[in-house]
Parts: C-alpha cells; structure tokens; sequence
C-alpha cells in the first residue's frame, strides 16, 4: 500500500472552530490511493515546515504533498516573496523531490480576511508553480480550482478556511494529484 503524508498548514489540516481535524484525512483514506496520513502544521509558513519537517514526514513515506503558502502570503504574519521561494525549494528538495507533490496557497476571501490581497496571494502562487516546474513536481493550483463567484459556498466565515463543499473539492484534487506522474 501507499504510504502518502499531508504536510501542510491548516488547509490540510481540516481546519474548524479553531483547531484541526480528520475531515481530509478521513475522506482523502476512502479514496483507495494508499494510506493516508496527517503531518500538517496549522498556522506554519514555509519557515516552520524546513524546521519541523525531518519530525513530521516520515523515511517511509512514498508521497509527501506539500501545501504551504497560505499563511506566507499574508500581509501581516507572512514572509517576504523571496524567502517563500528558498524555503520552497530547500522543503521540497530536503524530503526528496521524486516523493513530493506540491500544492500552491489557497484562494481567500479579501474582504474577510483582509491581510490576504489577491495580488500578494497569486504572486505566491506563481512562485510555487515555478519551484514545482523547475523541480519537475506535479503541481496543484488550488487558486485555479476555487471558482471566485463561489468563494461564499468553499470558505467558512474567517475566508481562508473550507467549508464541507471546499473540502470535497480539495479532496477531489488530491486524489488527482497523487496520480499523476512526474512531468518530463
């Protein structure tokens, strides 16, 4: 069987009335991808993941997706740009760049969480799909998966975190992360 660690902040972590949970564990288990296991740090940026990560992602491990970048592009707890991308690359290079997968930051809601600006979110963005191109990693653009007119329906109130539909919908795009293949 598959060995696949979430390592992330709390978009992975199932994040709900102030603490995480086994909603996306749970749902990515009944999949039949593999097992399924939950190393995800809530509130971290990229800093903390190369801190943190040797303790969470176990040797064992097949598949590891990576998913930070939501709380570094905030306005007000983030990092600068340029620190987002060497932590990027040195977390994905460090765990081994044939086991990752990797996720960009999440779309948020501005106007209820007003330190996340769309432009500093899609820089971020861009930056994680250029660290997956230039790592040859399979890339998930959460940003391009999140129809903004349906921002309401796939956040909870705070505008960052998933409601039950925003979950079934990263779960989906997991499962189809982790089938595909590294790009040439």
């Amino acid at each position: 069987m598959t060995n696949i660690i979430l390592f992330g902040d709390s978009i992975l972590a199932g994040y709900r009335s102030g603490h995480e949970t086994a909603l996306i564990t749970n749902a990515c288990n009944k999949t039949g991808l593999g097992h399924f296991v939950n190393a995800s740090l809530p509130g971290a940026t990229t800093l903390e993941a190369l801190d943190l990560w040797q303790k969470r992602v176990t040797s064992q491990a097949d598949c590891v997706i990576v998913a930070f970048g939501t709380n570094d592009c905030s306005a007000i707890y983030g990092i600068p740009p340029e620190a987002y991308t060497h932590n990027l690359t040195s977390l994905v290079q460090q765990i081994g760049c044939q086991r990752v997968r990797l996720i960009g930051p999440s779309a948020v809601d501005p106007k209820r969480a007003p330190d996340h600006t769309w432009e500093r979110t899609h820089r971020f963005n861009e930056i994680a799909k250029k660290v997956a191109y230039d790592n040859k990693l399979p890339f998930l653009d959460l940003i391009a998966k999140m129809p903004i007119a349906k921002l309401d329906l796939l956040l909870q109130n705070d505008g960052i975190h998933y409601t039950d539909v925003g979950n079934a919908l990263l779960v989906k795009n997991l499962s189809d992360l982790v089938q595909q293949n590294r790009p040439a």
